[in-house]
Order: C-alpha cells, then structure tokens, then sequence
C-alpha cells in the first residue's frame, strides 16, 4: 500500500547527526476532539490491514487523504494550530499519513516483553504523533520519549532494522528468546525523558527525531485504538523551537535582567559579607 505522493529526491548517504536536528518540541493537549466517541466509532468501521514487512504491529486503515482529501487537510491544520497561529501565519507541507491503528495485544499478561513498543525514530518525517481513541485505558499503554545514551551517540546505527519484531509483527519465524535479547540490548541504550500516560481523546506529538516507543500494546480494553499522523516538510517562517530560542533574544535579555539585579543589590547592600560557609 503505497501511503504517499511518488515525488523522488536523493540525498548523499553521509553522517547525520541525529542530535541536533529536533525543531518541534513535544506537545500534550488533553480533550482535543469535540466529539471523540464520533471519531472513534468512524475508526472502527473503517478497514484495515497488517503492514506486509511488519515494520509496525497491528493494523492501520488506509491513509485517509484516500477517503477525503479535504478531512485530512482539516485535521493536519487543527493539529499544526497547537504550534502556529494560523489566524495570522501561513504554515504548508510537503507530504503527509493519517490512518487509524488498531493494536491487539501479543500476550495476554500485560508484562510480557511481546507487549511492548520498540524504541526508534520516524526519521524521516518532520513531525509526527497520535490521538489515543481507546475509553477508559490502562495508563501505562501510553508513549514515551527517550534520550539516546552519551557512551552509545558515537556508534549507534540509527537506521538499523529489527528482524526480531518484524518476525513478531508478521508471524514468521518469530523466537522468544532471540527477539527479548535483542529488545533488552537495544533499549539498554537509552534513558526515558517524557512518560504520556494513554487518556482517551488525548494528542501528542513531537519531532520526528525523536526517540520513542510504544509503552504497552494492553490497553486492559479490547484494543489500542490512535489517529497516527506523520508530516514531511512543514514551511513556516519560524519554527516552534526557532522561536524559544532565537525570538527577540529571550535569553539575552533574562541574563541581562539577572546580572542587572545582581548589580543593583552589591551596590546598595552595605552589610559586611561573610564569606566562610563553613558549620559554626
């Protein structure tokens, strides 16, 4: 199932470092459909299908540009609005998936290590994220966003694929052991940053730089229901994190009030200074 435009660019296969390029910071906004059990019941209806390589577990509904060209524009817009303000900013794309996800859980105990995302990258989208579409959640079902370990920056191979949970996701020559080794060797190599706990009609999202993974497929509900979206090439005059750290030099200006605070308060402060912090 081809999911986007056939347009082609190359680009030279040479070192990219992976650490420098996050320009949109993670989002959470609770309550963001209207109506969600609208939404959700639309979902279920539609059909899906499992992807053949078994790059991702579950299944996922056709991209709904697909269905209609103009919801998906709607939705992408009400999504980008969290980062700009479209009453006065022009935003555009390049390209863009939205497909619902059903997941079934692979085990029926929650803490079996078959239930559990793989830590990776969408790396090759500028933005992506997911609406949770399942009422009443387990919390831990949720996504969470990692750090890759500085001992690791230097020698970790950032497009590896994972044959073990494409042997799971497809049911093919699938071996327990082999595939909890190389779970636990690869998410032995980062550190969790940000935990977003699975509540209904809740988005999040964040760049697609961004390490992350899939806490638990066992929602304690009969599936793992999201809205998954991924966004290409966004053109904005300023992006998200441009304008945190670059806009009306916000920090220029924070150090300057602190060293002018600090000024002021030696200058007037005629009390003689003790400078042993030892115990009296």
């Amino acid at each position: 199932m081809n999911n986007y435009d056939t347009s082609f660019n190359y680009t030279p296969n040479n070192f990219i470092d992976h650490r420098k390029k996050i320009r949109f910071n993670p989002i959470c906004i609770d309550g963001f459909f209207k109506n969600p059990n609208f939404i959700r019941d639309w979902a279920l209806k539609l059909p899906k299908e499992k992807q053949i390589d078994g790059h991702w577990p579950g299944l996922r509904t056709q991209p709904l540009h697909l269905i209609d060209k103009n919801l998906t524009i709607t939705l992408l817009l009400k999504i980008l609005s969290a980062y700009f303000d479209l009453r006065y900013e022009n935003v555009s794309w390049q390209k863009s998936n939205v497909t619902f996800q059903l997941i079934e859980p692979y085990s029926s105990n929650k803490n079996n290590i078959k239930n559990k995302g793989w830590i990776h990258q969408d790396d090759c989208v500028d933005l992506a994220g997911l609406i949770y579409l399942t009422p009443n959640a387990d919390l831990d079902s949720g996504t969470s966003l990692f750090n890759l370990k500085k001992e690791y920056e230097n020698n970790f191979f950032y497009f590896a694929n994972n044959p073990e949970k494409q042997s799971l996701y497809t049911d093919l020559n699938f071996n327990e052991e082999v595939y909890e080794k190389s779970y636990e060797e690869r998410s032995k190599k980062f550190d969790e940053k940000i935990n977003f706990s699975n509540i209904y009609n809740r988005l999040i999202m964040y760049d697609g730089k961004e390490f992350h993974r899939a806490n638990n497929l066992d929602t304690g509900q009969r599936e793992r229901l999201t809205l998954v979206f991924f966004i290409e090439g966004i053109s904005n005059d300023f992006l998200p994190i441009d304008r945190i750290n670059n806009f009306e030099n916000f920090d220029n200006n924070i150090e300057n009030r602190i060293k002018s605070i600090y000024e002021n308060t030696e200058s007037t402060d005629t009390t003689p200074k003790d400078t042993n912090f030892s115990n009296k």
